[in-house]
């Protein structure tokens, strides 16, 4: 037996989190490790980078975020803003 939450691993779980963060702060913006040390700041175990890529890239394909690539290759996550998180 694991002494990791799974819960926090899991790409639902995460997705439901920032789901949350994004209806709190819909005008959001942030790359990947912004995400993870301020929109789930409060997710015990942190999570793990591939499960919070995951459920962002969930969010992309439903249209809650888009992605902006910048000319260095960071990538930014951008929140449709509000009334656009279902």
């Amino acid at each position: 037996m694991s002494d990791e939450s799974d819960g926090d691993r899991h790409p639902d779980r995460i997705e439901r989190a920032l789901r949350a963060y994004l209806q709190r702060c819909p005008n959001a913006a942030d790359t990947l490790p912004g995400v993870m040390q301020c929109w789930l700041r409060d997710m015990h175990p942190a999570a793990p980078r591939q499960a919070v890529l995951t459920a962002l890239e969930r969010l992309v394909a439903s249209g809650v975020l888009t992605r902006r690539r910048h000319p260095d290759g960071t990538e930014l996550y951008v929140a449709r803003g509000p009334g656009r998180v279902p």
